[in-house]
């Protein structure tokens, strides 16, 4: 049964990127032809038959943010503004001033 990283292999693109679509995110930050790419991915899975299918999305909480990374704690629950402008700059971003 195909996983995230399976479709992404197949598309040349990260997992992340596959969950961005899936999550309806992908709006600007991934080209349309990408999201067809994607979705045909997708219909090749849907087309498995005979045997069960999913796609399982093996993705780890908080990834890139050091104090956030694979801590349950941090499920659900937003950062304050320190916590925010350092996750942000862990991840390469930067804070709307």
């Amino acid at each position: 049964m195909p996983t995230l990283k399976d479709v992404a292999a197949l598309v040349g693109v990260s997992a992340a990127t596959v969950s961005l679509y899936l999550n309806g995110k992908s709006a600007g930050r991934i080209s349309q032809q990408k999201q067809k790419e994607i979705e045909e991915a997708l219909n090749k899975a849907k087309q498995i038959k005979g045997m069960p299918t999913a796609i399982i999305a093996k993705t780890i909480k908080g990834k890139g943010v050091s104090f956030m990374e694979d801590n349950v704690g941090w499920h659900g629950k937003a950062p304050n503004e320190e916590e925010y402008k350092l996750a942000l700059t862990e991840l390469g971003g930067e804070a709307d001033e």
